[in-house]
């Protein structure tokens, strides 16, 4: 039986298997999806159950999450982003996004835990998506509903896996549900009523000292070696990553 894409529903065919699933591949728009997508259920329980970092991790990093959402706040107001407008910040987790000076009135959605109600007649001038696209089963009915609360003029900005940056990327089902080439991204923004203004490779800011304990730690190196290796290392450095920045405007 044809497995169809789920943007823009031609055919695909199988590259991969991964953890129980096929990853599939659009013979039209290129977009990399696996099949079966997990049911709501399942995907409740898996991030009732899911813990990426833990919690020494967590601390170990925070410091680093929130200089890039101050970077992707930034990035924000380069377009145009003000006190005057509101943004809801799709997939917020923890809100450390929301919460790091963000200049105007904000909202945030936990996916898929919380509810939003999708014919409100309050709109956004921002819709963020920050690393969620990836995890959604049905990217198409998400990102439709969320165009009904994008402002006239207002621009949907997420950042997902890109299969084109040249940097390798792992099929993580599932976690991860779909990857992205370009001209999926564009499918999905066109028939989900937005204007593509930007698709680039996204760079994130990263502490090498916590990538660099994590190695040795597993390689058991002493903790005096491990100080007298980290002392020569600078404390943030801005990395290329296999993510896609993506911009739309609603029409």
């Amino acid at each position: 039986m044809a497995v169809h894409c789920v943007v823009c529903s031609n055919e695909s065919f199988p590259i991969f298997i991964a953890d129980g699933a096929t990853i599939h591949k659009c013979r039209h728009c290129a977009l990399e999806f696996a099949d079966p997508m997990p049911s709501a259920a399942e995907l409740d329980k898996l991030y009732s159950d899911y813990e990426y970092y833990t919690e020494y991790d967590r601390q170990m990093i925070r410091d680093t999450v929130k200089k890039n959402c101050r970077k992707n706040i930034d990035y924000l107001q380069r377009y145009g982003l003000s006190q005057d407008h509101k943004l809801l910040d799709f997939g917020c987790g923890e809100n450390l996004f929301v919460q790091e000076g963000m200049p105007c009135r904000w909202a945030g959605y936990n996916y898929p835990h919380d509810a939003l109600d999708y014919d409100a007649k309050d709109k956004y001038d921002f819709v963020t998506l920050w690393g969620v696209l990836e995890h959604l089963p049905d990217p198409m009915g998400v990102v439709g509903n969320l165009a009904r609360l994008v402002a006239g003029g207002g621009k949907l900005v997420m950042t997902t896996v890109g299969t084109e940056t040249g940097i390798p990327y792992r099929y993580r089902y599932p976690v991860h549900l779909t990857w992205w080439s370009e001209k999926s991204v564009r499918e999905l923004l066109e028939k989900t009523g937005f204007k593509v203004l930007e698709i680039s490779k996204y760079t994130m800011i990263q502490n090498p000292k916590f990538y660099l304990d994590r190695v040795l730690d597993r390689g058991m190196v002493p903790a005096h070696i491990k100080e007298k290796i980290a002392i020569h290392i600078d404390e943030d450095i801005l990395v290329p990553t296999n993510e896609i920045l993506i911009v739309g405007e609603k029409a």
